[in-house]
């Protein structure tokens, strides 16, 4: 059996101290997941609640855009 010295004590303090500080860290990381986990369930659009706006922004765009582009084309063409 190995002798308990004073220099195992204080390496037995300091590696209790460690996993103590591990400990609170890991304590500290977990609530941040949950916080996050409770973020993204509540305060966030899901891809497919989110699909149909696409749909309707990009199709407003492109009417947009074909509407000036178009009238561009008219002014050229009318000189």
């Amino acid at each position: 059996m190995a002798k308990i010295t004073n220099n195992n004590t204080k390496e037995i303090n300091g590696l209790t101290t460690n996993v103590a500080v591990i400990l609170n860290k890991v304590e500290y990381i977990e609530n941040e997941v949950k916080e996050i986990k409770d973020k993204l369930e509540s305060n966030y659009v899901t891809m497919s609640e989110f699909k149909p706006i696409k749909a309707i922004v990009y199709g407003m765009v492109a009417i947009v855009l074909t509407t000036v582009f178009g009238a561009l084309i008219m002014l050229v063409v009318k000189k």
